[in-house]
């Protein structure tokens, strides 16, 4: 439970472990279920900044690693996402790249984004939706209807359009690290983001010269029923040809997806999963009734000393290490 977390204004906070950031990130976006799963090998290090205003927030969310985002949307809001800062390879949304002149995850699908793999800045936008309507139809912007957010869930943008609405969001950004007590302030807060960003961001999603973002590649849907598969039998033997012949897929369409998606083979997403499943489970664990040995086997790690090199160098610390700071201790 997250007692202490409340709708300021502005909240800043940093994090060592992913899955106290979504945890974070899920309880001040109510009714959005997200999960984040990190998929590298290296200590996770991120960020969340919260605007907050009555129906309106703003998050920054920064991060290190590669992080597959996924999970439902708030139903009651729209969110828009633009990308901050990238460095590695380009993150995806439902396999489809994601550039810099681009407004994404605001359609009604499932949130499901791959992050860059060195580090990355992403800010959302999230409106109550009945809000969103009413600035639409006070500006006259008539050709924006439910339509629009069920038939597609990115558009890559007119630059010359889409940067007066970003450079504002940035400033509002700058704001909210460097001159915080400004944002403190209610009143100012609520006329930066009502009555200068969202007529901006209303002007972005008009744009005549919106072009359509390419379809994802054939792949996807394999990959995407190839992470169901796996995530369903974490705790079972699989092999390559077990996945194979689960989705109906080739070896080649396999392992070429998920490098195309996520820069790695199936095989090592399996390996990421499953030690991320051993750290939330030493975390929970009793010390006094619970070992690093019983819970590796558990999630399908035979050789106990390639296990805690692979944690360490994953998480930072040896597992016996996390199971000593676990909440049954």
């Amino acid at each position: 439970m997250l007692k202490s977390f409340s709708k300021e204004p502005l909240i800043y906070q940093q994090f060592s472990d992913i899955d106290h950031l979504a945890e974070v990130f899920r309880y001040s976006n109510r009714g959005s279920s997200y999960s984040m799963e990190q998929l590298a090998k290296a200590p996770f290090k991120g960020s969340l900044m919260t605007l907050n205003i009555p129906d309106i927030s703003i998050y920054k969310l920064s991060w290190n690693c590669l992080v597959n985002v996924v999970g439902n949307k708030a139903i009651d809001c729209f969110s828009f996402g633009t990308l901050f800062q990238v460095k590695g390879r380009q993150p995806l949304a439902h396999g489809v790249p994601i550039n810099n002149n681009c407004l994404f995850a605001f359609g009604d699908m499932e949130a499901n984004f791959i992050t860059s793999s060195e580090q990355l800045q992403i800010v959302l936008v999230v409106i109550k939706k009945d809000i969103f309507w009413d600035f639409a139809k006070q500006f006259e912007y008539f050709d924006l209807d439910d339509t629009f957010f069920q038939t597609r869930n990115a558009m890559n943008l007119n630059e010359m359009q889409f940067v007066p609405y970003h450079k504002y969001l940035q400033e509002i950004i700058y704001l909210s690290e460097y001159q915080p007590q400004v944002l403190q302030q209610n009143s100012i807060m609520e006329k930066l983001i009502r009555s200068d960003l969202l007529p901006l961001l209303l002007d972005t999603l008009q744009d005549t010269a919106i072009t359509s973002i390419p379809p994802p590649k054939a792949r996807v849907e394999i990959v995407k029923a190839t992470q169901k598969f796996i995530k369903a039998n974490l705790h079972h033997p699989l092999t390559l040809e077990d996945i194979c012949q689960a989705v109906f897929a080739s070896r080649r369409s396999l392992i070429y997806g998920f490098e195309d998606i996520f820069g790695m083979g199936p095989m090592s997403y399996l390996k990421m999963l499953r030690l991320n499943g051993v750290r939330r489970a030493l975390l929970v664990a009793d010390p006094q009734f619970n070992k690093v040995k019983e819970i590796a086997l558990n999630w399908g790690f035979w050789h106990l000393g390639h296990f805690c090199q692979d944690y360490k160098k994953m998480f930072g610390e040896a597992p016996s290490k996390t199971l000593k700071k676990a909440v049954g201790s």
